[in-house]
């Protein structure tokens, strides 16, 4: 009769086993390859319907109106981070910068615990959803990277201010 080694029947199972391990990272890579669906348009009310702030921030400094039409709370496990969505009829830097300032001297005053705060401009509540186009962000953060010491003690004094326009 045929003799199996003791070896041999480890080697064997060994085999099987690697066998079968490809087999199924085989079937797990092909079904995760199936199209993911595709995400549905947006409703044609999106920004009639859209989250609005609790009070909302509407006025006008040096001329320039301006409206915050959405307010947001990031998740970060230490520090609170805001991010705010604002109209204001025109684009340009000198505008923004004067809003800026006006924004984050009245977040910063009515909650003085905000760590980071981000500012998005549009020049029309229309295109909020729509377009990336005519657009510009600012964002109040630490000159360096956030740390549980600064949000903790709301340590202010090395803070930056960056814009971007588009």
């Amino acid at each position: 009769m045929f003799k199996i080694e003791k070896k041999n029947i480890l080697l064997l199972i060994l085999i099987i086993i690697i066998i079968v391990g490809i087999i199924s990272l085989l079937v797990l890579y092909l079904s995760r390859q199936q199209e993911l669906p595709s995400p549905e348009p947006l409703s044609e009310d999106f920004v009639k319907n859209m989250p609005r702030p609790e009070k909302t921030i509407k006025g006008k400094i040096q001329g320039i109106d301006y409206e915050v039409v959405r307010e947001s709370l990031i998740y970060h496990p230490f520090a609170r981070i805001k991010t705010y969505d604002v109209v204001v009829p025109v684009i340009d830097r000198s505008r923004v910068e004067v809003v800026v300032g006006e924004l984050l001297e009245e977040i910063t005053s009515q909650e003085p615990e905000v760590d980071k705060i981000s500012l998005v401009f549009f020049s029309n509540k229309d295109i909020i959803s729509t377009s990336p186009f005519d657009i510009a962000y600012a964002v109040w953060e630490p000159a360096k990277e956030m740390t549980r010491e600064i949000a903790d003690n709301d340590l202010r004094d090395n803070y930056k201010i960056d814009i971007l326009m588009r």
